[in-house]
Formats: structure tokens, C-alpha cells, sequence
């Protein structure tokens, strides 16, 4: 364990004992042993299955993602790839005898191949700006991928230039686009471009080059167009307007195929070439509006909304092989499901039923189904429902060795009916070994967004809490998604209105029917939106003993100004110069009633942040000190908005600890 973690914050965290069933409790230590899927990709034989199996490194402080294979007819899994980098995105040749995959071994992403009958990976790339998204034609002639470089009318390369947005030698920077920043990086003059690489001559083609980004790159199944998507009759810098294009390979012609107002994403080639499907809302920047599925015929470029009576959330969508059904996920009441429409009827059934949440998934010939899953118990694996016995069946059990010796917390799923009568989904976590005490303390946590939701997954950070002797109580209150659209835009013009009675409703339900929780020692925690309403709270209510904001907005009109997503703003309340738009802005501002919290706030945040950017957390830290609140700021100098998720696993130990620390000194006795 690398020393830059406070040990005396783990005192608590240690719990080298075991539970009454002779199980140990969950440590913060353990989070380097958890490994999940990512990916999964069928051969075109479908005698194999390559997945992707990621983990946190300790000694690398990063994470390690390597290549597996699985025999279909055994489930016998080997590994193909191995050492210290990120091995990511397997695509199969059509001969099913190599993979091309994305890798970052050389240091940066480079575009990579390996015989699955053994050997070392040789790579294909070598650019100095990084390759991604390697796709392979159908006939087995090209790879296409992605990779940016500067924008010039010819398309030649031209690596070394400044670009306006990068420092230049005077040390500043010349900001010309609204979105000068994104992520934990500030942007520059290069675009995200398709190049083809045809491994027969062994040459490099780029396909586009004017000053538009180019995503999700698909083949037809004739091998002579791709279908992408790209923002080109928008405006790149304020909206996510992005359409749909096909291109030809060898004219590199391009066509656009739809017309929408809304995103265009994500396209898929029908089995005969003759129709694009693609996820789209009803306009651009409506973070509250659902993702539909729609279909468009590239000849007369009719377009026709294949779900507008399926009031959920879609995503990875897929066409069988004889294109008479489509395969898409669907967010469902706090679960990620797998649905299939059928192109005749219209008719959506649901296939995969159950409290769990499906990040990916691969149809058979003869429909049976392989998907990476996720539920309370179980970070990811992958499973197999054949078609004839419609059972599911673990495929992969990687966590096995770590979680049988574990004594996890159930989390128990309920209804309540919020203050207007309104019904609210929401989970409880009790302590995951027996207390000592008759009564224990209980953490309420609340997600950001706000059009998010929790699910029905497994999640580190509160089984950590649940195995430090605490319970958790969560919901997906008004404005959070896979409740139909109209719930989730109920919170629009009205950020810490009614969804705040949710999570406080909620709260007093659980203390009503739980008598061993101490309603006198109750911690609220939340981050970004959650972040946002966990500073709204405890400046509304004492009845909180101590909070942790995280990345969290505390000043809506200096956010508007300041973070990468200003459309999130104009949408929730229009723009603040409009009305009476600026008074509403600044007393939904926490900020605006900081001056009244005297519950013991830790605030966390990353420098990096450019979504809710640093200075949210500065405003909030300099109004608490100044009316002598007890507060503590913890500044994370190398993590941006993804710390909690995606963060050196060193400052998500970090992290974790800061917070445990912080609730044993408030809630325990």
C-alpha cells in the first residue's frame, strides 16, 4: 500500500475481525482486489468470446485492463494479453484469427494486433497524437480508427504547429471556442479524425479532415461505407447537435443522412445495408428529454421513431443477423435490462429481467445471449442464457476468491410515497456484521446529475460505509432517470425544490421503520448535483450531525460562467440574463444561505474539475471559515469531476478515508 495514505484515519477501516458466520468485513484495502469486466466481443465463427477484464494497480497507481478469451462450447478462459497497460477494445478479423485492439503499452493509445493462437501483439499504429476505435471491414481488408490531428484545408499533417488553445511561448493561452476545456484538458486545434488502414498494402489513408469531430465508426456489411457521426451543421462550440454521415472508402464522398434537431448517435447498418438506425433526443443540449431509438433509409432518408411509446432510456443498440429484430438496453426502474424489438410488429419485449444492471451483451445465431452484469453482490461477470432453458448461468466468477470470504450488506429495495403523494424508489443498507451498540448510524447519499440514477449495482464505496458500521440510504428522487421522461423533468426550474422533500421524506420513512438507527446521528453525503443538494440541505436543516460535499456546485451563477456544461443551466433554468432568471439562480444557490450551515462540512474536489470547476468549492470553503464553521477542504491536485469513479486508485483510497474519518469523529459515540 503506497504510504501517502493517512493510516491513522484506518483505524476504523482495518476490521480485521470477522463476522458471527465467520466472514471478514469488507476493507478499504480490498479495493485493489476487485476486478471488473468492461467489454465483451464475439468471433464471426462465435467459437470464442474476448471480454476485457480491468484492476486497480497499487503499484502502478493507475488501472491495468488485459484481453481474455472464452471458449463457447466449454467456458474455458484463458488470458491473451498481459502486462502494466490499459488493453481495450477487441475487434475481431473475419476469419476469427486475430484481434485488433486498442492499447496504451507504448505509452500512448496506438492501435494493436495478436493471433489468438499465441505469439506477442505487434502494433499497427504509431501516432504521435494516439489511435482509438479500431474497427475491421467485414471483407477483412481494412481497420478503421480514429485519432486527431490539426485542422488545414489539405489534411496534411501538422504535428508540431502551435495550436490557438495550447500555451505558446509567452506562456498564454488564446481562447477562441466556448468549450476551451473539457474533462481534465484544456482543448486545442485538433479534431478527432477516421483514418483506414488496408493491411494488404500496408498503407494509412485519412478519410476526413475538415474541422469536425468524427465518432462511433461503423462498417456496412458490404465493406464499402461507413456510417459515423459528427457535429458539421451545428455549432461544435455551444451544442451537441451531432448528425449521422455515411462515407464512401474509396471516393471518401460524404453524405449526410440525417436531419434532426436533436443528437444523432451511435448508427448501426441494417443486415442488408439499406437502413441506419440511431439514438437520438428531441433536441440538442435537453438533458431531461429520453434517448429513442430511431431508423432512417439511406435512399429517400425517411425517418421513422422505432420506441416512442417505450418511455425509458436506450442505449447499445444492435440488429440480429437476418434483421428482423433489434437488441437494445433499456434503464427500467433503477435496472439496466435487455429488450428486443421487433421490425414487423413493433412489439418491445423485455429478455433479461431482474435487479441487476447489463453493461454489455452479445447475441447468438440462435438468440442465445452472453452479457457483462452487475448487481448488489457482484461488481461485474459475465453470464449465458441459452435460448432453450432461458436460465441464466455465471460464465466468469473473477471476484470469487475475494467476495466468498466476504460479509456483504443486501441492500433492501422499497416504494415510499414522497410528500405530494409522488412514489419514490429507494434502497437501504444495513451494517454488513452485527453492532455493538442497539443502534447504529446511518449515512444518506445522494447522486448526481440530476438526471442520473442509482442502480441496482454493486458499489465500493457503500459497502465500505456498510462495513464500518453504518447504514445507507439512498433513492432516486424526481429528475432522475429510468422513471419515464416526464419524472425526469420535474425538477426542471426548480433544483433543490421538491426533490429535496424526496431524500427527506425518504430518510423519515426509513427512521420510522427501522428502530435500530440512531436518528441522532445521521451523516449526508453527495457528489456534483448530490454534492450541490447536500450543501442545500445542511444550510435548510441541523438535523444532520456531519456532511461530505463532493465536487459540488455552490454558486449557480458563478457555475454558469465557469463549468464546461453551461447548456445544463439554459436548460434547467433558461439563461440567467432572461426575467427573472438571475434572482432564481442566486437563491437556489446554496451559497446564497451558506452563511445558516453549522452541520461539520469536509468538502472535496479535484483542480482538474472543469465540469463544476474548483472555485465551487472555494466559494463554499471561504463563507464556512469566515462564520467559523467547522470545515475541512481536501484539494485533489491531479483529479478532475471522475475522481469517485475513474481517479488514481491511490486518491480514491484517499478518498474513501477522508470520508470515514470525518463521520466516525461525528457519529460515533
Amino acid at each position: 500500500m503506497k504510504n501517502i495514505i493517512i493510516w491513522v484515519t484506518l483505524t476504523h477501516l482495518a476490521l480485521s475481525n470477522t463476522s458471527l458466520s465467520g466472514q471478514s468485513k469488507l476493507s478499504i484495502d480490498d479495493f485493489y482486489s476487485i476486478a471488473s469486466i468492461t467489454e465483451c466481443s464475439i468471433s464471426p465463427n462465435q467459437n470464442y468470446i474476448a471480454y476485457v477484464v480491468e484492476k486497480p494497480d497499487d503499484n502502478l497507481d493507475d488501472y491495468v485492463s488485459t484481453i481474455w478469451l472464452l471458449r463457447t462450447d466449454n467456458h474455458d478462459a484463458i488470458q491473451l494479453t498481459r502486462g502494466h497497460s490499459r488493453d481495450r477494445r477487441p475487434v475481431w478479423s473475419p476469419d476469427s484469427r486475430y484481434i485488433a485492439f486498442q492499447s496504451d503499452r507504448s505509452n500512448i493509445n496506438q492501435i494493436w494486433m495478436i493471433d489468438i493462437s499465441g505469439g506477442e501483439a505487434w502494433a499497427v499504429t504509431n501516432f504521435s497524437e494516439g489511435t482509438y476505435s479500431p474497427a475491421w471491414s467485414p471483407d477483412g481488408i481494412y481497420i478503421t480508427f480514429l485519432s486527431r490531428h490539426e485542422s488545414s484545408n489539405n489534411g496534411t499533417r501538422n504535428i508540431e504547429s502551435i495550436k490557438s488553445n495550447s500555451v505558446n511561448h509567452c506562456g498564454t493561452r488564446t481562447i477562441t471556442d466556448l468549450r476551451y476545456r473539457t474533462g481534465t484538458r484544456y482543448a486545442t486545434d485538433s479534431y478527432m479524425h477516421i483514418y483506414i488502414y488496408n493491411l494488404k498494402s500496408n498503407t494509412i489513408t485519412q478519410l476526413t479532415h475538415d474541422p469536425y469531430n468524427d465518432y462511433s465508426v461503423v462498417w456496412s456489411h458490404n465493406s464499402k461505407a461507413l456510417a459515423f457521426e459528427s457535429n458539421r451543421y451545428g455549432n461544435p462550440h455551444v451544442d451537441d447537435n451531432t448528425d449521422i454521415f455515411t462515407i464512401d472508402i474509396q471516393n471518401s464522398h460524404i453524405t449526410r443522412i440525417t436531419v434532426g434537431e436533436g443528437p444523432e448517435r451511435a448508427p448501426q447498418w441494417s443486415p442488408d445495408d439499406k437502413i441506419i438506425t440511431y439514438l437520438t433526443k428531441s433536441r440538442p443540449n435537453d438533458f431531461s428529454s429520453l434517448v429513442n431509438l430511431f431508423a432512417v433509409d439511406i435512399e429517400n432518408k425517411s425517418t421513422v421513431n422505432l420506441t416512442s411509446n417505450f418511455d425509458y432510456n436506450i442505449s447499445q443498440h444492435r440488429w440480429d443477423i437476418k434483421g428482423k429484430s433489434i437488441y437494445f438496453l433499456g434503464d427500467v426502474r433503477g435496472n439496466t435490462n435487455l429488450f428486443t424489438l421487433s421490425r414487423r410488429s413493433g412489439v418491445i419485449t423485455r429478455l433479461i429481467t431482474g435487479n441487476r444492471s447489463i453493461d454489455d451483451y452479445l447475441i447468438f445465431k440462435d438468440n442465445s445471449i452472453y452479457f457483462i452484469g452487475s448487481d448488489y453482490l457482484n461488481p461485474s461477470d459475465l453470464y449465458f442464457i441459452s435460448h432453450q432453458s432461458q436460465k441464466t448461468n455465471n460464465v466468469t466468477m473473477i471476484n470469487s476468491s475475494l467476495f466468498d470470504s466476504l460479509s456483504l450488506s443486501t441492500p433492501e429495495e422499497f416504494f415510499f410515497k414522497s410528500i405530494d403523494g409522488l412514489e419514490i424508489h429507494a434502497w437501504l443498507m444495513k451494517p454488513s456484521a452485527p453492532c455493538i451498540d442497539s443502534q447504529h448510524p446511518l449515512i444518506v447519499q445522494i447522486h448526481g446529475g440530476p438526471h442520473w440514477h442509482y442502480s441496482n449495482a454493486f458499489d465500493f464505496e457503500f459497502q465500505l460505509f456498510a462495513a464500518s458500521g453504518y447504514s445507507i440510504f439512498y433513492c432516486n428522487p424526481r429528475s432522475s432517470t429510468s422513471y419515464g421522461e416526464a419524472f425526469a423533468k420535474m425538477g426542471l426550474n426548480d433544483w433543490a425544490g421538491k426533490d429535496v422533500d424526496d431524500v427527506l421524506t425518504g430518510l423519515s420513512y426509513v427512521l420510522d421503520h427501522h428502530t435500530d438507527i440512531d436518528s441522532t446521528r445521521l451523516g449526508i453525503t453527495g457528489g456534483s448535483y448530490g454534492g450541490y443538494l447536500t450543501n442545500w440541505i445542511i444550510a435548510h436543516s441541523h438535523r444532520f450531525k456531519a456532511a461530505v460535499t463532493q465536487r459540488s456546485i455552490s454558486n449557480l451563477i458563478s457555475f454558469y460562467g465557469t463549468t464546461d456544461v453551461q447548456a445544463l443551466i439554459e436548460h434547467e433554468f433558461g439563461h440567467p440574463w432572461e426575467d427573472d432568471r438571475y434572482h432564481i439562480l442566486l437563491t437556489r444557490s446554496p451559497i446564497y444561505h451558506a452563511h445558516k450551515i453549522t452541520t461539520p462540512l469536509l468538502i472535496i474536489h479535484g483542480e482538474l474539475d472543469y465540469r463544476v470547476p474548483i472555485s465551487q468549492a472555494e466559494e463554499l470553503f471561504t463563507i464556512l471559515k469566515r462564520n467559523n464553521t467547522e470545515t475541512k477542504f481536501i484539494r485533489f491536485q491531479s483529479e478532475g469531476h471522475e475522481l469517485s469513479r475513474h481517479g488514481k486508485p491511490s486518491n480514491q483510497i484517499a478518498r474513501l478515508s477522508e470520508m470515514i474519518s470525518w463521520f466516525d469523529n461525528y457519529l460515533r459515540y
